[in-house]
């Protein structure tokens, strides 16, 4: 631009807008673009050319480190323009500008009323592509009228934006034309005059003499009208309630909501940085009210960068959490997202606004505080007939007119579901603003006609719209007080909309506010606060989920719920969840709390009570153990395919089967796992196809045999050594009848095909030599399919005739002919051959040498399994530890538990160990800390407790000297060992040694084949 040319100042030219003096004029396309996207964020800290100018020398500056992509050159530039059009304002008497035809401009357009764009032409179709433009320029929050007196000069801009082009400038040019004339019209206005004033105010055309005063008398006319008359006067009270405030009393009034809670306290929930919580509590905030640090906040951060430690990234930080924090409090007081803008400026950055925005904030403020305060100060109410809003409304809504109560009664659903504006309208054949300001002046009425009932109304009768808020919590919180409103009796709604309250404004009267939260008037906050940093405290180390019950402690278990949900924690039923748990985690915590009603059990049987509760997951038995074992602070695997919960357990919500329980945040989707194990599990050319069509043309098959047979069934490039953990991790599709043996589970046979003919793959003295020792150890029936009192009853005879003296002596040992299948003849003639010939042969010594201490959590699986069938044997230890069923690996295990009290001490190490006195206790702690850090060890507090606790003496079969081995020390002795004599003595150890050199020789040839058995038998 000439330097000789004016500026052009906008429409307001005594103290023009800088958005306007750089859009309107010409000035580089850098500074214009950083304009117009700093007022569309709001981020503008000065606004007027007046404030630029009180700013002094510092006004460049704050400019330049205020304003994104604003450089050295810019805000040269835009210095200039300033003090230019400071200079032109100075040089311009006030009478050579054309205010009469702006003043004409502005009286036209106050015709289309005062409110928010957003609100009106909501409904007057203008093109999306504008739409969306204004928005980003943050000039939907304008009064409709000057946004008509500004749409002329916002051309450029606009047309600088993405998206937006001259045919939607032009088509919003003909929307808002259409709106202005049929304002105009309304209030009386000719169309051929109406169409005269839509370009005057438009296009920013100077009429001539006659038509110019043609609109002037006509506009003399419509402002007589009442409804203008009425406006008029509601636009100067609201005015005169505001303009006395002033910036300090603003200030203050926007704290005034942080006074009751302390800056620590409020600032917990937003998880600040370390940094930013210590320059804090360095400056002797942290215990001070939150209000003190808000009204203070820009000198605490110039003093905080000045200490140290402490950059701009700390410091944009910093007051981004203050800005949320001031916004969750406004919000839920009422306040439009605008006039939280405004409000962050003049509160945290102490940023003089533009004088629109500053005026609006002003009416915010005073309105709230005119409401609040007419809340409370109430005469006594002794002298208010109390009622519920059930009982006063009726006969206060008979008052009004027949279209105005019944408008309210269909807006707020009184009897029946509440219709929305545009609903209403269609009934009445009314725009849906229309409708809203029936219902607007509806209210006034009401209003005026019992304030004080509908007072009293809100005040002593809130107890139910407070349940309704809470939802059974001793608390509402803040962020979920408005979308909570509905929840709350139409009739009590209502009776706040007539007092002009909202419903956290209500809440402001009829409960405490701290922090994030109301409580209900006169509880002490202290003890949910206090639940609520140790449950901090604790969830910084705790693995999730986990059971609420397991987090409390010696807390109450409704306190902590309520202090999680106060901390915004995420909750699925009883558990505490990480942020964006999925399906997976979800059904972690599904399966835990079954199995804490279901103690140690097997995965067949936990599927089956899972999918029953659970029809809306499709949960495979592989699924629920790989969540398991991702998941080892919940879970525990005892003896393979026996799993239990650790730690206590919860509730977990069940979804009916045609619904959904899924995230947009979850971590993979149900059916991705199951998808990516397809290759091997389900489709053809599949090591588990090979194994199943191998399995169902040769029968059921050791390990051993199937890795002999592999190469011929196996696809190529497939390794022999995928056979067993397909095997093994496929339980749905293989089965094991017997040790080391597998088949497909309908290849085992049923109790009546065992009667007539008992299959040749367990006619062998190996099963039966591992049936003896298994039953003779205490090993549940269930272990083995083939366990059974059939397949006994179809060994007996077999044993008999086939087997070696020894193995018939202790199988009729361990057998039970009473109950047997058989007819009461044959029962009687095997219960006699045991009588006679029953004896268990196969005892031995433990061979020690080698043996080492089991992991702990191995020892806490056993003592699960021991509490679950009521003792513990020698192979089921053996199972636990993942060995062969019959290694001496399992004497460590028993001798250890023994030393500690878990088991009692027996005779015979072959033996069941009955449960110990300490096993109760161990479990809790072993579980208490597995489930609290998600592993054990030896190292261990817990660990190294248990290790003090053991005991050498009144072991039984147990050797002092092996024991204090396992424990790595010298255990106290709590009873003198008896001398014994030195003949006797070794005597005993020659028959140790022979027993011992007898039992492996029939071991090795009877059992030790590498081969023969699956490892994890």
């Amino acid at each position: 631009m000439d330097e000789g040319e004016p500026l052009d100042l906008g429409s307001e030219p005594d103290d023009p807008l800088i958005f306007d003096l750089v859009t309107r004029n010409a000035t580089t396309v850098r500074l214009s673009n950083a304009i117009i996207a700093a007022r569309g964020r709001g981020d503008l800290p000065l606004n007027r050319l007046s404030t630029y100018l009180d700013a002094g020398d510092e006004a460049p500056e704050v400019m330049r480190r205020r304003v994104p992509n604003l450089g050295a050159r810019s805000v040269a530039e835009l210095d200039a323009l300033l003090r230019r059009a400071h200079q032109q304002l100075a040089a311009e008497p006030r009478s050579t500008r054309p205010l009469e035809r702006l003043d004409l401009r502005a009286a036209l357009a106050s015709c289309a009323g005062a409110q928010p764009c957003r609100e009106s032409l909501a409904e007057a179709g203008l093109p999306l592509r504008l739409w969306n433009a204004l928005g980003r320029l943050d000039l939907l929050a304008l009064p409709v009228c000057e946004l008509l007196l500004r749409y002329v000069r916002l051309e450029p801009t606009l047309l600088q934006l993405p998206n937006v082009g001259r045919t939607s400038f032009r088509e919003g040019r003909r929307v808002l034309g259409e709106h202005l004339q049929r304002r105009l019209v309304a209030r009386g206005m000719t169309r051929a005059l109406a169409d005269e004033a839509e370009a005057v105010v438009l296009d920013n055309w100077d009429p001539d003499p006659r038509t110019c005063a043609l609109l002037e008398a006509s506009l003399a006319q419509l402002r007589l009208l009442p409804e203008a008359t009425e406006a008029t006067e509601a636009t100067e009270a609201s005015d005169d309630a505001s303009s006395s405030l002033s910036v300090d009393e603003v200030r203050e009034a926007l704290a005034a909501g942080f006074a009751a809670v302390t800056t620590g306290t409020a600032l917990t929930a937003q998880r600040p940085p370390a940094r930013f919580l210590g320059q804090l509590e360095a400056l002797g905030y942290l215990d001070r009210p939150l209000q003190r640090l808000m009204l203070e906040y820009p000198e605490a951060l110039v003093a905080m960068q000045r200490r140290g430690n402490f950059g701009a990234t700390s410091s944009r930080l910093a007051t981004t959490i203050m800005r949320e924090i001031l916004r969750l409090e406004l919000s839920s007081r009422g306040f439009e997202p605008r006039e939280i803008e405004v409000a962050q400026l003049v509160l945290l950055e102490n940023a003089p606004p533009a004088s629109d925005d500053f005026r609006a904030l002003c009416r915010r403020v005073a309105q709230i505080r005119t409401a609040v305060a007419g809340a409370v100060t109430e005469e006594p109410r002794a002298e208010v007939a109390s009622e519920p809003a059930e009982a006063l409304l009726p006969r206060l809504l008979a008052s009004l007119a027949d279209r105005e109560r019944d408008v309210l009664e269909r807006r707020y659903g009184l009897y029946a579901a509440p219709l929305t504006l545009e609903e209403v309208g269609v009934i009445y054949g009314l725009t849906r603003e229309r409708i809203r300001q029936i219902e607007k002046k509806a209210l006034g009425r009401l209003r005026q006609v019992a304030p004080k009932r509908l007072r009293a109304c809100c005040q002593e009768h809130g107890a139910a719209a407070w349940a309704a808020l809470s939802g059974g919590e001793p608390f509402v919180l803040v962020s979920e007080a408005a979308p909570a409103d509905r929840r709350v009796s139409p009739w009590m709604l209502l009776a706040m909309e007539a007092c002009g309250l909202t419903v956290p404004a209500w809440l402001d009267v009829f409960a405490d506010r701290r922090s994030g939260y109301w409580l209900p008037r006169g509880t002490p906050h202290e003890a949910l606060e206090a639940a609520a940093e140790r449950l901090d405290a604790r969830l910084a180390s705790q693995p999730r989920p986990c059971a609420i019950a397991q987090l409390a402690g010696e807390d109450d278990e409704a306190l902590v719920r309520a202090a999680l949900r106060l901390r915004g924690w995420r909750l699925f039923g009883d558990y505490v969840m990480p942020q964006g748990a999925g399906p997976r985690l979800r059904r972690a915590a599904r399966l835990h709390s079954l199995l804490g009603q279901l103690g140690l059990t097997g995965i067949p049987e936990l599927m089956t009570e899972y999918r029953a509760r659970a029809a809306d997951d499709p949960c495979g038995a592989r699924d629920a153990e790989i969540v398991m074992q991702s998941c080892r602070h919940l879970f525990i695997e005892a003896t393979e395919g026996c799993w239990a919960a650790i730690g206590l357990s919860g509730e977990t919500p069940v979804v009916a089967a045609q619904g959904t329980d899924r995230d947009e945040e979850d971590d993979e989707p149900d059916g991705g796992r199951e998808a990516a194990d397809a290759e091997e599990t389900r489709t053809d050319g599949t090591i588990a196809s090979a194994l199943e069509s191998e399995l169902r043309e040769a029968g059921p098959l050791r390990i051993s045999e199937l890795q002999e047979r592999a190469p011929g069934f196996l696809p190529p490039g497939r390794s022999i050594n995928s056979l067993g953990p397909i095997l093994l991790t496929n339980k749905d599709r293989f089965a094991r009848p017997l040790p080391g043996f597998y088949a497909l589970p309908d290849q085992i046979p049923r109790p009546a095909q065992l009667l007539a003919r008992a299959p040749t793959f367990m006619l062998n003295e190996d099963q039966v030599r591992y049936y003896v020792l298994g039953r003779r150890a205490g090993e549940p029936r269930e272990s083995f399919p083939l366990w059974s009192v059939e397949a006994e009853c179809a060994w007996a005879p077999w044993v008999r005739r086939h087997a070696e003296s020894v193995l018939l002596e202790s199988f009729l040992h361990v057998a039970e002919p009473d109950a047997w299948p058989a007819s009461v003849a044959d029962q009687a003639d095997w219960k006699a051959l045991k009588a006679e010939r029953g004896r268990f042969g196969l005892a031995s010594p433990p061979i020690t040498d080698g043996v080492e201490r089991p992991d702990l959590d191995k020892l806490l699986a056993a003592c699960l399994h021991a509490r679950r069938h009521g003792g513990l044997g020698w192979i089921s230890a053996n199972r636990i530890l993942w060995r062969r069923i019959t290694e001496f690996a399992a004497a460590g295990m028993l001798a250890m538990m023994v030393a500690v009290e878990l088991l009692e001490p027996a005779d015979d190490w072959q033996a069941p160990h009955h449960p110990g006195p300490a096993l109760e206790d161990w479990i809790a702690q072993l579980e208490a800390t597995l489930a609290r850090t998600g592993k054990l060890e030896w190292s261990s507090p817990v660990g190294e407790a248990l290790l003090s606790a053991a005991r050498v003496s009144d072991l039984g079969w147990a050797d002092q000297v092996f024991v204090t081995r396992l424990f790595g020390r010298v255990a106290p002795v709590r009873e003198p060992a008896k001398p014994e004599d030195p003949l006797a003595q070794l005597l005993a150890e020659r028959e140790r040694a022979r027993q011992t050199s007898e039992f492996e020789a029939r071991l090795r040839a009877a059992v030790a084949r590498p081969d023969d058995e699956d490892p994890e038998a």
